[in-house]
């Protein structure tokens, strides 16, 4: 079981939709979003989590065309001794459609992480706004 950290978070995806328009450059306005989930998972299934996100998780994600550009990355900063943390990004055109991938894709997804690595992975999601 993880403990400490991220471990006290339930693993369950948290959205925060507030949206706005971004003027770049002063020409033109555009929504980018990145929906961002941070996990923790113990040093014994760490390699077991990247290989199951690399050849299931996100080909399952991506399918739909719903989300675009996954970035799998080990967040360094954090380093705890007994576990590891990672961070997947994705593109997502706005909170409309990350709510309609949600909730035909995500959560099927979310308990299949759940039955296989039960306590031993925990995470927390962030939706955030591309701002320059």
């Amino acid at each position: 079981m993880i403990e400490g950290g991220l471990g006290h978070v339930l693993a369950q995806f948290f959205f925060y939709i507030h949206i706005t328009s971004v003027r770049t450059n002063g020409r033109r306005n555009f929504d980018m979003l990145i929906y961002n989930t941070t996990y923790q998972t113990t040093n014994d299934e760490a390699r077991n989590f990247v290989i199951w996100m690399h050849e299931v998780y996100i080909p399952r994600a991506e399918a739909e065309g719903l989300l675009a550009n996954p970035r799998l990355t080990r967040i360094l900063s954090h380093k705890e001794e007994e576990s590891e943390c990672f961070s997947l990004q994705w593109e997502v055109a706005d909170s409309r459609t990350l709510h309609q991938w949600h909730t035909h894709h995500g959560m099927a997804l979310q308990e299949e992480m759940k039955r296989l690595f039960k306590d031993k992975v925990a995470g927390f999601s962030t939706l955030m706004e591309v701002i320059g």
